[in-house]
């Protein structure tokens, strides 16, 4: 691989001064310079020409992982915020600063997968609330972290390696994204809470509806439509409890990890009510702990909520 990068490398250089594809991102220059675009338009080009397009290279994944890192280090974005914001100024970069720092992280990812991982991993796409049957997968434990219902939404995050990667072409592809994920609210997503109801009467513990009803009488701006946002979540969530019961075996330990969230003063206790959820389902031995303080509000903590599935 490093050899086949090499090669790239040299095709880098001569064909800088050509123009070549940039990706559909509003206002761009806001994450780097016409400079910076220009130079990781010309690296994006020779590593195509090596390794073919991201969704294409599944062999060759490290190279883009590589690449996305690349993007993210050489753009405005600060994360020095659960969620990601901008710096006042955008960075230009010379051409030798973008070739090397693209080699110094691509060696660095390649030094940690030097030795091997026990094991093997298998990744199987589907809806998460609607996991009723993965190939006649059954699991006998389930790790997992959740989104949080505090509208950080995932999707706006991963747009800038999404774009430059092809997975994403336009912006309301990201909305209809999120949409599909649990808890999310990017784009369009947002606006379709507007007109959504659930579908089942009474499907959820009362104390998530009470939790709803509180934030949608606060006095906050949004409150309503939030109201709605965290309705979803949780019933979205207990969807995915409730179909994740026909991939479990019996005796099977479930971990959730998970954030509690404010809506205008109304504490959204995220583990107790999960909690409460698993009990509805059938699920046995529930319980949950603190595992950390958030970097965010003072009342903001981590959670892990544990459960065990015995088959009656």
């Amino acid at each position: 691989m490093r050899h086949s990068v090499n090669n790239a490398l040299v095709e880098f250089q001569s064909s800088l001064g050509e123009e070549h594809w940039i990706p559909n991102i509003f206002n761009i220059e806001r994450w780097w310079s016409i400079q910076t675009l220009k130079i990781l338009s010309a690296l994006r080009y020779t590593l195509v020409k090596q390794f073919g397009e991201p969704e294409n290279s599944a062999d060759n994944g490290i190279v883009w992982i590589a690449f996305c890192r690349l993007v993210i280090e050489t753009s405005s974005a600060a994360f020095n915020h659960v969620s990601m914001s901008f710096s006042e100024t955008v960075n230009s970069f010379e051409v030798e600063q973008i070739e090397q720092l693209f080699i110094n992280i691509l060696d660095l990812i390649l030094k940690s997968t030097s030795k091997p991982i026990k094991g093997s991993a298998k990744v199987i796409r589907a809806d998460s609330r609607c996991v009723i049957n993965l190939n006649g997968v059954k699991v006998d434990r389930v790790i997992t972290s959740p989104p949080y219902p505090n509208r950080i939404s995932y999707i706006r995050e991963l747009r800038p390696y999404m774009y430059w990667t092809k997975f994403l072409n336009e912006a309301k592809e990201a909305g209809e994204i999120d949409w599909m994920a649990i808890g999310g609210t990017w784009g369009i997503a947002t606006s379709r809470l507007k007109s959504w109801q659930i579908d089942e009467v009474n499907l959820l513990p009362e104390s998530v509806y009470n939790a709803v009803e509180n934030i949608g009488q606060s006095e906050g701006k949004n409150a309503h439509i939030l109201s709605i946002y965290v309705l979803k979540y949780f019933y979205d969530m207990h969807l995915h409890l409730r179909s994740l019961r026909h991939l479990l075996k019996d005796g099977t330990k479930i971990d959730y990890i998970v954030g509690n969230s404010t809506f205008f003063g109304n504490r959204v206790d995220t583990a107790s009510l999960l909690a409460e959820s698993m009990k509805m389902l059938g699920y046995k031995k529930i319980s949950f702990e603190i595992i950390r303080k958030r970097n965010c509000k003072k009342e903001l903590y981590e959670y892990c909520v544990s459960a065990t599935w015995e088959e009656a």
